[in-house]
């Protein structure tokens, strides 16, 4: 009797891991094919970023004045977002040439507990400033209304450039040199 239950056990776990593995195919393929890869869109006008004033996973607030002077990529994610996960890749490659250079990289959870966001963080081996927007009023005020949203905000606190979905990590670095343009000192390296 027991042995049964091990092997229903078992053979649920196997099913989970499955589907997960299933739905990750299919996210890949899906997020691979052209067009479903957004691209940095650059703003006709740039604007002023608005207000972020967040805690960090710490419970450390991050005020938006001492991100001035630097290039900022802001992108708003959560842990139950397939796309946001398949970027979280491209977040960690861009982590790379940001070491050293007049940039930040700041992943913004929505609405999350920050438990979860520390595991994620975690596992995930995330290398940004995870900052927590627990119930979604800076997500909001950003008019972001997809996950995952990013948005490139210059060395003035202007947004220059927005991707709405999974972006292309070619347009990323590409506006981040264009972002830090007047910063002679700004070498990419990937």
């Amino acid at each position: 009797m027991q042995r049964q239950q091990h092997f229903a056990q078992v053979s649920g776990v196997f099913l989970q891991v499955s589907r997960c593995s299933m739905v990750l195919a299919v996210g890949l393929i899906w997020i691979s094919l052209p067009g479903h890869s957004a691209q940095l869109e650059s703003l006709q006008e740039p604007v002023a970023a608005p207000a972020l004033t967040l805690p960090d996973i710490r419970d450390r607030v991050h005020d938006p004045a001492s991100y001035r002077g630097r290039v900022v990529l802001l992108n708003f994610w959560a842990t139950w977002c397939l796309p946001c996960l398949l970027e979280m890749p491209a977040l960690q490659r861009l982590a790379r040439p940001f070491q050293g250079q007049p940039c930040s990289l700041l992943a913004v959870n929505v609405g999350e507990g920050k438990s979860a966001i520390y595991r994620f963080s975690k596992l995930g081996d995330l290398n940004a400033t995870v900052l927590h927007d627990s119930d979604a009023q800076t997500f909001n005020r950003w008019g972001a209304t997809v996950y995952p949203s990013s948005y490139l905000i210059d060395r003035s606190g202007q947004i220059r450039f927005v991707a709405e979905g999974a972006f292309d990590i070619s347009s990323v670095l590409a506006a981040i040199h264009c972002a830090s343009s007047r910063n002679r000192r700004f070498r990419l390296s990937s």
